[in-house]
């Protein structure tokens, strides 16, 4: 996967960098292609009519490939440069999808255990994140205060406290989620759909008291952890049933 283009000033022809484009301005009227462009992360080029980004302040120009995915830039004159009109949120859906930051991963955990589609990665960069969240759809978890600044995209929530249940709650809370039916669907780990398997298929992966008292099994396709009703499936509902 390509990285985002390095910082650059617009040089296509036709642009005269000593008289920037006002806010008026034919290249500033973007169409619908253009944003869907920069949405997807690929570059936006017509020949006929190259777009560059004036700064408010200083009125230095750049190029519009540098603002793919709403990303915004520091002009030399200390000024935020970045598009007028901020990325739109995922499309409207029954379960909404998630992608936490790397601060996360406790709630990124506990959305899984509670069926929600929930991408997380500990190493994730930010311009990682609002890549991966604009391309599959999904609502942005993060503890970054200075994102929705330095990404002018929506479909975000900031998350404010410092407890991880409490962040759950502030979750619960904003997207109107409602409790499962059951936990664990998915794999808590890898965030992969569990798939049922009988008692002989993991004999051997788990304690011979488990395989006695227990009667479903469930096992995760990708890292083949074996999931099950325990007394700790029972702690933590005792745990959720406070949250919702």
């Amino acid at each position: 996967m390509e990285g985002l283009p390095e910082l650059r000033q617009s040089r296509g022809a036709g642009l005269d960098l000593a008289h920037p484009f006002s806010s008026s301005s034919a290249a500033l009227q973007w169409d619908n292609r253009s944003l869907a462009c920069l949405a997807r992360g690929k570059e936006y080029q017509n020949r006929a009519n190259p777009v560059a980004i004036p700064c408010p302040q200083c009125g230095r120009q750049y190029d519009i490939t540098l603002f793919q995915f709403g990303r915004t830039i520091h002009c030399t004159c200390g000024r935020r440069v970045g598009l007028e009109k901020r990325l739109g949120p995922p499309d409207s859906v029954d379960q909404p999808r998630f992608i936490a930051d790397a601060m996360l991963g406790r709630v990124a955990r506990w959305l899984r255990t509670l069926g929600y589609d929930t991408d997380y990665d500990q190493e994730i960069t930010d311009s990682e994140l609002v890549r991966r969240a604009i391309s599959e759809g999904r609502h942005i978890l993060t503890r970054d205060r200075s994102l929705p600044e330095e990404w002018r995209i929506d479909g975000y929530l900031v998350l404010s406290a410092e407890d991880t249940l409490e962040q759950l709650s502030e979750v619960v809370s904003a997207f109107k989620l409602r409790p499962p039916s059951r936990l664990f669907d998915r794999c808590r780990m890898c965030n992969e759909m569990l798939e049922p398997v009988s008692r002989e298929e993991v004999a051997s992966a788990i304690p011979k008291r488990v395989l006695e008292r227990e009667a479903e099994f469930r096992r995760c396709p990708g890292c083949e952890r074996t999931y099950w009703e325990g007394s700790h499936t029972a702690r933590m509902r005792a745990v959720l049933g406070r949250i919702f």
